[in-house]
């Protein structure tokens, strides 16, 4: 507890990620509006094809979104999605990653606690969300480091249904 209000007061102080709060707060407001200009952007080719992969900056008109010139993606996966690839594709695509992770959920869940590399598991899971979590606010792909590791960390996510039965559950020891 006391690390944490000693970040809070920090944070306050200093600011966050080397911005100060009224920074900070600067950003979240640019989100907004780069948002709205994608889902203005979305609404214009909804279906099949979107607009194409990578047009999202050749689509931008200069000073839509907060007085900025030039925007190379909208900062949210599901809205570059959405933008880019249309409205069936981007459902297909998220439901592909959404079905590895519930299936990686479920025999997570099915395991016992006292398998070995449960926790691992586990941390993968977290950090798969943590990435994601990021992936809501600005674009993983344009960061090589967080890009590969959320690839691999999904890798580990869908081969966790066939590790599964590596480890059998013993079930209650009998006297």
């Amino acid at each position: 507890l006391g690390v944490i209000s000693a970040l809070g007061v920090a944070g306050l102080n200093w600011g966050f990620g080397g911005r100060s709060l009224g920074e900070a707060f600067q950003t979240i407001t640019l989100r907004f509006d780069v948002w709205r200009v994608a889902i203005d952007m979305f609404g214009d080719n909804p279906w099949w094809i979107g607009s194409g992969l990578g047009t999202f900056t050749l689509l931008y008109e200069p000073f839509t979104a907060a007085n900025y010139p030039y925007l190379a993606h909208p900062h949210n996966l599901v809205l570059m999605f959405a933008t880019e690839l249309g409205l069936p594709m981007a459902i297909l695509f998220l439901a592909m990653v959404g079905l590895i992770v519930f299936r990686g959920v479920k025999a997570l869940m099915a395991s016992s606690a006292s398998e070995p590399g449960q926790l691992v598991l586990a941390a993968y899971y977290l950090g798969f969300v943590g990435v994601m979590g990021f992936a809501m606010f600005d674009i993983s792909f344009y960061d090589a480091r967080v890009n590969v590791l959320g690839w691999l960390m999904l890798a580990v996510i869908q081969s966790t249904p066939a590790l599964a039965p590596a480890y059998p559950n013993p079930g209650p020891k009998s006297a």
